[in-house]
């Protein structure tokens, strides 16, 4: 019997603070004009924002990799990673919010940090004709499959 091993990123969610036009340093904003997209070449259209989601979702599966622990423990779950999008497109503020563990929650933690690698990853947001900062969750949901005979 073979293992297939799946990855599953499932919606991306925005999560925010504080509704100001003016968004002081150390705060995000809500509601938002404009969220933040993935860097994409996705055309500029209505279909703009789908099309950055999938480019996102892209980088996360050609990134990721099941850690060898928890294929070998049989660890399965959903970990969840929120991090800002801050003000110039880098991402910051890291935080693991749910980790079925054997290393599955800092795998997806470096994935979020390798978008910094090549300078800034996203497209801030706008709120009042100004740019903010935006508070994101990304769940990704580890799962080993098995493919029968």
């Amino acid at each position: 019997m073979l293992k297939l091993i799946t990855i599953l990123a499932i919606a991306v969610t925005s999560l925010s603070l504080d509704a100001q036009s003016t968004i002081p340093d150390g705060e995000t904003a809500d509601p938002i004009e404009r969220m933040p997209t993935f860097i994409s070449d996705c055309p500029e259209d209505k279909d703009h924002k789908a099309c950055s989601d999938r480019a996102m979702l892209e980088f996360v599966y050609s990134n990721i990799g099941y850690p060898a622990k928890a294929v070998k423990r049989g660890v399965e779950g959903m970990a969840v990673v929120t991090f800002v999008i801050e003000r110039d497109g880098t991402v910051s503020n890291i935080k693991i919010l749910r980790d079925p563990g054997a290393g599955t929650g800092k795998e997806l933690e470096r994935i979020v940090n390798a978008m910094n690698d090549n300078g800034p990853s996203w497209r801030p947001g706008i709120q009042g004709g100004e740019l903010v900062r935006v508070q994101f969750n990304l769940p990704v949901k580890f799962s080993l499959g098995e493919k029968g005979n």
